[in-house]
């Protein structure tokens, strides 16, 4: 039997310290995210915040930074 997953990407932008990707629409499973891989892009080319992924749960990942910025964030997860 193989192992079988699910993948999704998503991205958003903003400008705060806070980003909230929702995966309920796409992935099969609810609150099961395994894996997650992010990048944060700043906008602003003198901007280089502190960044980290603060909480995953119900399939929602949410990535924080220390100070405001406009940014965006890409984000792929798997379960």
């Amino acid at each position: 039997m193989a192992t079988r997953s699910t993948v999704a990407k998503a991205s958003v932008d903003g400008n705060g310290t806070s980003w909230t990707v929702d995966f309920n629409q796409v992935l099969l499973f609810p609150n099961l995210i395994k894996h997650v891989q992010y990048t944060l892009v700043a906008r602003d080319g003198n901007a280089f915040p502190i960044h980290a992924v603060r909480n995953v749960s119900d399939n929602r990942v949410v990535v924080q930074t220390n100070a405001p910025v406009t940014a965006q964030v890409y984000v792929t997860v798997d379960q």
